[in-house]
């Protein structure tokens, strides 16, 4: 028997699951904090990526594989957006959103745990950066047909702009 892994998911986001902020966790007072144009901090020098994925992403690659069971068969995919994404890189991303001047800020790793003072955020930020993930998506492209619509990187930060602002985070 023929199995189909759908493996190496992003951070998922959607209007139902608000995906992590700028500095790898769900502190949604970074919202705020950039919407004020106050300064964020990140840890290390922000270089560490993030691989988002919208919600629909990941069903269009389940839906894709069952529609192309025969390209999909016996092979695993990656349910990722098209290209990851500094934490620098969507901190600058959510402050032209919210048309603000960026006032960014490094502190070294442990600088920032000490800063934060909240291990939960810590221990967040640290598993979704130490990874730094980076995944092709060519290979699901080529055999499941999929659209770059749903799974686009450039779409996250407005998008979770509007979340937060829907679930009044900011």
């Amino acid at each position: 028997m023929k199995i189909i892994v759908i493996g190496g998911c992003g951070h998922i986001g959607s209007y139902l699951v608000p995906k992590l902020v700028r500095t790898g966790n769900q502190d949604y007072r970074v919202f705020d904090q950039i919407r004020r144009g106050e300064e964020l901090i990140l840890p290390n020098f922000g270089i560490e990526t993030l691989h988002h994925v919208h919600a629909d992403g990941v069903a269009q690659v389940f839906l894709n594989a069952i529609t192309h069971r025969g390209s999909a068969l016996g092979e695993s995919f990656h349910a990722v957006g098209n290209e990851s994404i500094t934490l620098l890189g969507d901190a600058q991303a959510m402050y032209r959103c919210f048309g603000q001047e960026e006032r960014i800020s490094f502190l070294p790793w442990k600088g920032w745990c000490q800063y934060i003072k909240d291990e939960e955020l810590v221990d967040k930020t640290y598993y979704h950066i130490a990874r730094s993930g980076y995944y092709s998506i060519e290979k699901e492209k080529r055999r499941l047909a999929l659209s770059l619509q749903t799974l686009s990187v450039p779409f996250v930060p407005l998008h979770t702009l509007r979340t937060a602002d829907k679930q009044g985070m900011c």
